[in-house]
């Protein structure tokens, strides 16, 4: 690899695809993966223990009846759910796949929309540690709001054995103001929930767990219009979306809607990225998805947004020097 070549100065070439099932990419994944260890299995292991988590078709379908007795999902599923409803339900679990935010995701976004090397980053939707301990590593401070206890303790006692600093926070996202102040940020970076296609838990306040699509996006809403405000002006947001079907299989358009809430709000959509996923279940499940002429969806969008003057953008951010495998600027 030539000395000054897009990869050396930006990690990947700064283009409006990057593809996470490169070789390069792939490798520079696992090298972070080993440092962090096992994100993926401690927080399925911990998750999992919620039975919403197990069973997402089950809890979204029985929600309005659960509401009308008042009781739990737990509850519920042991006085009202058949044997072999449960099994049927049970034999899904392989196929739900807990989400966890790719490292050299976080690293590429961190190095093109930071402004300094000691960045100020926050998300209020923080799921693992991946985008706290890729932020610390190249050397920033990050601050991660958290609405499931047990994800946030899992966090804190991962951090701890890692020695990491990362900071995380047990509450609701629209609460962020709260925890941040207004204006104190650099960077916002945000993979919010995909509505029911992954349900987290069954707090009232998680908004995967909303009835209606609309009431999940007043949520995603709130915390955005939140969180824009302990953004600087002048500085980036990212949010890292993809699409989800309705109940009848037609697209919700939820990049759109997220679109439309960052720019009610005075931010700019700069970039719209595509990300390529490495989905190594996709051949399975294509065939299926085609039965009813459903194609697998391979990508997310990487949406960058300004909360600022354009024209202020050369002030705030330098130009990006080559890079070194901590982030730093050589």
């Amino acid at each position: 690899m030539e000395k000054n070549s897009l990869a050396d100065r930006f990690i990947v070439p700064p283009y409006s695809v990057i593809d996470a099932r490169k070789g390069s990419w792939k490798e520079r994944k696992k090298v972070w993966q080993s440092e962090i260890g096992t994100v993926a299995n401690s927080r399925e292991e911990s998750l999992y223990e919620s039975l919403a988590m197990r069973m997402p078709d089950l809890y979204v379908s029985t929600y309005e009846h659960r509401r009308q007795l008042g009781i739990s999902f737990k509850d519920y599923v042991q006085r009202y759910v058949d044997k072999e409803v449960l099994e049927k339900e049970m034999q899904k679990i392989p196929f739900y796949g807990v989400s966890c935010f790719d490292p050299v995701l976080a690293e590429v976004i961190y190095h093109w929309f930071t402004p300094v090397s000691n960045s100020k980053i926050f998300d209020c939707f923080a799921g693992d540690i991946t985008k706290g301990y890729v932020a610390t590593k190249c050397g920033h401070t990050f601050t991660g709001i958290e609405l499931r206890s047990e994800q946030v303790e899992e966090n804190k006692v991962r951090c701890a054995e890692l020695g990491v600093n990362a900071r995380y926070v047990q509450d609701d996202g629209r609460n962020v103001v709260n925890h941040l102040g207004c204006a104190t940020q650099d960077l916002f970076i945000t993979c919010p929930p995909y509505y029911d296609l992954e349900i987290y838990s069954d707090n009232a306040n998680d908004a995967s767990a909303r009835q209606t699509y609309r009431e999940f996006l007043k949520v995603i809403d709130e915390a955005i219009t939140q969180s824009l405000i302990s953004l600087k002006k002048n500085r980036f947001a990212v949010a890292i979306v993809s699409d989800i079907r309705d109940k009848a299989g037609a697209y919700s358009c939820f990049p759109e809607d997220i679109i439309s809430v960052f720019r009610r709000r005075g931010c700019i959509l700069w970039n719209d990225i595509i990300y390529l996923n490495n989905d190594s279940h996709a051949q399975i499940r294509a065939a299926q998805y085609m039965n009813r002429r459903k194609v697998v969806r391979m990508h997310q969008r990487v949406l960058v947004f300004y909360n600022g003057r354009t024209s202020a953008i050369q002030k705030y951010f330098g130009k990006i020097s080559n890079y070194d495998t901590r982030g730093n600027q050589e």
